[in-house]
């Protein structure tokens, strides 16, 4: 684990990563930072770090010492995937949710109701991001294909949920 990423001023909630293994590279999202991690040798300690931030994230990630999880849930990152079709990464990220008191830790911490995805260039450049619209689509469902990137629309707070069929809906990239 990078030194920077946990030190003991900060309070890991955490310490769970995506890996993916591109062009001779070790690649490393950790779930409560900013950063991508890039390992050129896995069993070295030195690695080059990418900013790759989500515009709806702090700066730093893991900024609070406690946190009272029945009155929030804290904005982090999930999944980091290699798109080999389109030649870019997509890394997902949960903004920070602050519950009312109607609303449950599951409602809103364990199937998050909104997220957004930022897709990088095969140099791990940001390129673009996209928020997705609340309580529409399941996060945690999804794959690649040569059409594009399909998202699960089975998100239970949407009102065409079903859960007796599973609904995908393609996302294809497009410059602007």
């Amino acid at each position: 684990m990078p030194e920077d990423y946990c030190t003991p001023d900060m309070m890991i909630y955490s310490y769970n990563w995506k890996r993916e293994y591109q062009n001779d590279a070790f690649l490393y999202s950790f779930d409560y930072s900013n950063y991508i991690y890039k390992y050129t040798d896995e069993n070295s300690n030195s690695y080059t770090k990418v900013l790759a931030k989500s515009r709806y994230a702090e700066d730093n990630l893991m900024k609070a010492k406690t946190v009272d999880k029945t009155k929030e849930c804290l904005a982090q990152y999930s999944n980091f995937v290699y798109d080999r079709y389109r030649d870019v990464y997509y890394r997902f990220f949960y903004p920070k949710v602050v519950f009312n008191n109607t609303e449950s830790m599951f409602e809103n911490g364990e199937f998050r109701k909104q997220f957004s995805i930022i897709i990088m260039d095969k140099d791990l450049n940001v390129i673009g991001e996209t928020l997705f619209p609340e309580n529409t689509y399941n996060p945690y469902m999804y794959f690649v294909a040569p059409e594009g990137l399909y998202i699960s629309t089975n998100h239970i707070k949407n009102p065409d949920f079903d859960e007796d069929y599973l609904k995908f809906e393609l996302f294809e990239l497009k410059e602007m």
